[in-house]
């Protein structure tokens, strides 16, 4: 979040088990741009919010939300997907940045 905040709005699609109020969050992506996506129908709305303000889209998805992610980048394509793993190989969240309208 913190390497895109001067140029993407991020959107955490993490709920029930990661919100972007979430401690660590704060102070990681302290400059960033950040919302909840707790549906794929609050993205149209997100979307535009980024785009008003000149910005693209940082969607972050943990690992049981892939199927979001996956019906936001068919109706957004254009974007970059990227999967993001720990140390153990383990899938840790997906990203899919789309640039600014």
């Amino acid at each position: 979040m913190e390497t895109h905040a001067a140029t993407h709005r991020a959107l955490l699609i993490g709920e029930p088990n990661l919100y972007v109020e979430y401690g660590t969050l704060r102070f990681l992506a302290d400059h960033a741009e950040r919302a909840n996506l707790f549906t794929v129908d609050d993205f149209p709305a997100q979307r535009a919010a980024a785009g008003a303000a000149g910005k693209g889209a940082l969607v972050i998805a943990l690992p049981h939300r892939i199927s979001d992610l996956d019906a936001i980048a068919a109706a957004y394509p254009g974007g970059t997907r990227t999967e993001h793993y720990d140390n153990l190989d383990r899938l840790t969240y997906i990203s899919y940045v789309l640039p600014a309208e």
